[in-house]
């Protein structure tokens, strides 16, 4: 099932069913990612991550899930522009490694004064390649999951 079938189409609930399935998906898969890495040991992250961030001092965490968040919102308002033949998990997947990830590799570390891709460490750009895939695997389970619930219909 395409997330598009059964996304509401009033952009309120549409867009909170986005957030929250992209804050729930930085919880779930995008943690899950984490761990994979580090029980294969091809990285070590610390999972559920609290460490405070720059400026405000939001645990990472949450910081995360935020932005995920807002991602999430732009996500459910072009999932329907995506082609009906990709199946709903590689698009999640495509979604998270174009718009997300090169824009942290690129807007955000230019923002932050840190090396554009990762300074090209390949290595880890595979690993946070697969881990923010992860976290757009997850995008449309949960918008699914969350439009079938029905609890946003009133929003």
């Amino acid at each position: 099932m395409n997330p598009s079938d059964i996304l509401p189409k009033a952009p309120l609930p549409r867009a909170l069913i986005g957030f929250s399935a992209a804050f729930l998906s930085t919880l779930t898969f995008h943690e899950i990612g984490f761990l994979l890495v580090n029980l294969t040991g091809l990285g070590t992250f610390t999972l559920l991550n609290m460490r405070p961030t720059v400026p405000l001092g939001v645990p990472l965490l949450i910081s995360l899930s935020f932005w995920g968040g807002l991602w999430g919102i732009l996500y459910v308002f072009i999932v329907e522009r995506f082609p009906r033949t990709v199946h709903p998990w590689v698009a999640g997947f495509l979604f998270a490694i174009l718009l997300p990830t090169l824009f942290g590799w690129t807007i955000v570390a230019t923002i932050k004064g840190m090396p554009l891709f990762l300074g090209f460490d390949v290595k880890r750009l595979i690993l946070i390649t697969f881990i923010n895939g992860l976290w757009g695997v997850g995008l449309p389970i949960l918008c699914i999951l969350l439009a079938r619930t029905g609890l946003f219909k009133a929003a």
